[in-house]
């Protein structure tokens, strides 16, 4: 019986699954997903270009704070950061351009400031995410539509574990006051220490100085260059560039820099290969891209836009292949999805409205299904 499960054999489901499904059949449904999420932005994104638009000088004056608050990824915390940011006296703005000192006390102080900056937006997030003053605050929003997968898209609290910001606790005496990641776990804010604290506070603030310092691309052919030249400067000054983080920073920074740029998306102006599609798409679905590439476009980028009838940002293409190939969806058909185009809408429209940004498309799939059977 566990052989014939959905009849797929066993030697057939531990294979990757971009190989056990048809890609004609994988492609058609793509199509299908795409006509039914038309114009959809992931919530993340469509917060981090509205943190751009609110504080223009944020990135500039402090790219490393603007990094942390795009590594956190979610409304509430980018709120606390401009808040904070904005409360900021002059003097402790300043001190942050010490970074760039070689001088070892100017360095301390512009850690000191940038660190205390994180803390007070901690302190300003917890109080928003408690009240939940706007729905689009809610914690539960931001984990089940964004941070689904923790290990692959790190979320707020890791990413604070991480640069020693926060530190875990087992009571909430004492802590943010917050349950977080929906569990029993409880954060406390961690005090300033030089010894621990001005190497990563550097690294952040040299992060945001390199994604600044990268062209604005318009075309697919300047993308590739600029994600290229970001992680050979990331080498040359010591960046660390992890699998997934580092090429989804980037991305995400320079989707950011388009829309503030009015460049709403890439022109397809250089015909990959399929090698390079697949460089040019991380960190998101490069397998299904390439799949595709092979079988369905002749190794040609151009051809691939043509028959999945691309219309949406070329940037975006790699997160609609990743995300309309979630396993939670391969069991449906094309005649399934066509049947549930009128409940997308309606949920579409209707979470847009409450939370004031886009559902994950998974998610609003589900729902549908259960709509439409009622």
């Amino acid at each position: 019986m566990v052989a014939d499960y959905h009849g797929v054999s066993i030697q057939q489901k531990v294979r990757p699954k971009s190989e056990r499904v048809q890609p004609k059949v994988s492609a058609d449904r793509f199509k299908v997903k795409m006509s039914a999420f038309k114009g959809w932005v992931p919530a993340d994104l469509a917060d981090a270009i509205s943190l751009r638009q609110a504080d223009p000088w944020l990135c500039v004056v402090a790219p490393g704070i603007h990094v942390g608050a795009l590594m956190g990824k979610e409304a509430p915390w980018r709120a606390a950061v401009l808040k904070a940011w904005q409360n900021t006296p002059d003097r402790q703005r300043w001190q942050i351009a010490g970074l760039q000192s070689q001088d070892e006390a100017l360095q301390a102080a512009g850690a000191k400031a940038m660190f205390e900056i994180f803390s007070r937006s901690f302190d300003t997030w917890a109080k928003l995410v408690g009240k939940s003053v706007h729905p689009g605050f809610s914690r539960q929003f931001w984990q089940e539509h964004v941070s689904r997968n923790v290990h692959f898209h790190l979320s707020l609290c890791p990413w604070a574990l991480h640069k020693g910001l926060l530190q875990k606790q087992s009571h909430k005496a004492g802590s943010l006051g917050v349950q977080v990641e929906g569990t029993q776990e409880y954060y406390k804010k961690r005090i300033f220490s030089q010894s621990e604290h001005v190497a990563p506070m550097m690294l952040l603030h040299k992060t945001g100085m390199l994604l600044q310092g990268l062209e604005i691309p318009r075309n697919n052919h300047e993308w590739l260059q600029s994600m290229q030249q970001a992680t050979k400067t990331a080498d040359a000054w010591g960046i660390p560039t992890p699998a997934y983080h580092w090429p989804w920073l980037v991305r995400t920074h320079m989707m950011v820099e388009m829309r503030h740029a009015k460049i709403d998306g890439l022109r397809a102006t250089t015909d990959w290969d399929t090698a390079t599609v697949a460089e040019a798409m991380l960190p998101d679905q490069s397998t299904w891209l390439a799949t595709w590439m092979r079988h369905l476009a002749q190794g040609k980028f151009k051809t691939l836009l043509h028959v999945l009838k691309y219309n949406e940002p070329v940037e975006l293409l790699s997160c609609f292949a990743c995300v309309f190939g979630d396993n939670l969806l391969e069991h449906l058909v094309v005649a399934d999805i066509r049947k549930l185009m009128p409940e997308i809408s309606k949920i579409r429209a209707q979470m847009l409205k409450h939370f004031g940004y886009e559902g994950n498309p998974v998610l609003i799939i589900r729902e549908a299904l259960v709509q439409h059977a009622t």
